[in-house]
């Protein structure tokens, strides 16, 4: 079953399909009167638009498979120390 995920790699960090190639792009900036109002908004457009994509018209590259943890992941904030490698 597929589930919305968080992948992060040198040309893409963001929310993904775990079955297939499809990456959340929002359609543009955050709507809201309030940061709650705008954190909601893109989250309802996400989760709306992960719902309503075809994993088939988005198929994944041969031997591919993004590294990822679970839709309730947050993002990895690296470490100042990890930054300076």
């Amino acid at each position: 079953m597929r589930a919305m995920i968080w992948v992060k790699s040198a040309q893409f960090e963001g929310w993904a399909c775990s079955e297939c190639d499809w990456i959340f792009n929002p359609s543009g900036p955050p709507v809201g009167d309030s940061l709650d109002e705008m954190t909601r908004e893109f989250e309802r457009q996400r989760d709306k638009d992960f719902a309503s994509h075809l994993c088939a018209r988005h198929p994944r590259t041969e031997g591919v498979k993004p590294r990822a943890g679970s839709s309730k992941d947050k993002p990895r904030i690296p470490r100042r120390s990890e930054d300076q490698t």
